[in-house]
């Protein structure tokens, strides 16, 4: 499926980086019957960080209360997990800065 043709259908999103990474979380969840959580495979490597951007824009966006992230470690292991710039939302979902803010 297009990225153009996806669209956010949860509250609870989990979006991970490839079409791997989507298959292993469907698997674990529909072993442990986890339910309600939308798996979004992010496109690889290249295209990750651009869906951030598109998801953002998307209709349904603002009703995501759950946002998991899944990447793996491609060459950098130490850097690759922090790369992502998890600590400044405003530049992953600029239209929804409020809304990423950490809460505890």
């Amino acid at each position: 499926m297009k990225q153009k043709e996806k669209r956010i259908t949860s509250d609870r999103l989990l979006l991970v980086e490839g079409k791997d990474e989507a298959v292993f979380f469907d698997e674990i969840f529909q072993h442990q019957d986890v339910t309600g959580v939308q798996i979004w495979d992010g496109g690889g490597e290249d295209k990750f960080k651009s869906t951030f951007h598109y998801l953002s824009g998307s209709d349904g966006f603002s009703k995501v209360r759950s946002l998991g992230i899944v990447r793996d470690a491609e060459r950098n292991l130490a850097n690759s997990a922090f790369t992502m710039h998890l600590l400044h939302p405003e530049e992953i979902f600029p239209a929804h800065t409020e809304s990423c803010r950490y809460r505890h």
